[in-house]
């Protein structure tokens, strides 16, 4: 993310020096051009008044109401028409070079610079929330890897439990075994001995 916010500021900054390149271009390409023009006005000069031939006509028309024939030059003045930035700015058109004109393009720098701002506010903002979110369930999966852990060693605990009872009970079955054992053996060494008690008994009183 971090790398892409690079990349995005990046871009918004190569495109305002782009713009702020081409105005500035722009700016040369307008002061060459009046410069030029302030050059090539003074070396034309206005066309040679016109010869014309004065004679009275009064009695017929007035001065006033004199048509020129056709092929008559006029007593008019030529002049080319050179727009320069103090005629621009008594017209009252702003120029390119007037603070009026860097204000607003600082104002629209400044205000592509404010979205460019509230966006990489935005990502990041987005990207606090996938964060807060990851270590959330990045918690959750340790927490159930540690209950399974937990779980795991006491399922241990209690099958080494009864492991260890079942030893123990076997151990005491033998040992009754053995003990039911021994009671056999004395019991049959009772029957022996009764036994040959009673066959003393009947010796005896056969004599």
């Amino acid at each position: 993310m971090k790398t892409s916010w690079a990349l995005l500021i990046l871009t918004g900054m190569m495109h305002l020096l782009t713009e702020a390149g081409v105005q500035a271009q722009n700016r040369k390409r307008l002061k060459k051009k009046d410069r030029n023009r302030s050059k090539i006005t003074p070396l034309i000069s206005p066309p040679p008044e016109s010869v014309v031939v004065e004679e009275d006509f009064s009695d017929i028309l007035n001065e006033d109401e004199v048509e020129p024939e056709p092929g008559m030059f006029t007593n008019t003045p030529f002049s080319f028409i050179n727009t320069s930035h103090s005629e621009l700015a008594a017209q009252g058109q702003s120029t390119p070079g007037e603070p009026g004109v860097q204000l607003g393009q600082m104002q629209t720098v400044l205000l592509l610079l404010q979205r460019v701002s509230d966006r990489l506010t935005v990502f990041e903002t987005l990207n606090n929330q996938r964060a807060e979110r990851i270590d959330s369930i990045h918690y959750r999966i340790t927490r159930m890897e540690l209950q399974a852990e937990e779980r795991k060693g006491i399922m241990a605990d209690m099958s080494n439990t009864v492991r260890h009872r079942m030893e123990a009970t076997d151990f005491e079955l033998e040992r009754v075994a053995d003990l039911l054992d021994e009671i056999k053996t004395a019991i049959a060494g009772l029957n022996l001995r009764h036994n040959d008690l009673k066959q003393a008994v009947t010796s005896i009183k056969t004599k």
